[in-house]
């Protein structure tokens, strides 16, 4: 077992450097206490990549499902869901 000798971390810098570089694939947007919410949820938005199509399915909903307000997005919440909507190319 290697304890970060000066040896083992080389190593795994060697190995992070060949791995090539990373690609995002989705963005999250993270909802929970502070919009009001009882539990934490998440809003999951694919981002395009050549030659991948993503399975993606949306709903709309009209005013009559609508039955309780259970919270409210901050303004710095709906930028952060615009941004990712707008990145992933919605």
């Amino acid at each position: 077992m290697c304890r970060l000798s000066p040896q083992c971390t080389d190593n795994r810098r060697r190995i992070v450097a060949e791995a090539g570089p990373v690609q995002a694939v989705g963005i999250e947007v993270w909802f929970g206490s502070s919009e009001g919410l009882a539990e934490e949820g998440v809003v999951r938005v694919a981002l395009p990549q050549d030659g991948t199509i993503f399975c993606t399915w949306a709903m709309s909903l009209s005013e009559e499902f609508l039955i309780e307000r259970i919270g409210v997005c901050s303004p710095e919440k709906l930028h952060e869901l615009d941004v990712a909507m707008e990145l992933a190319g919605a």
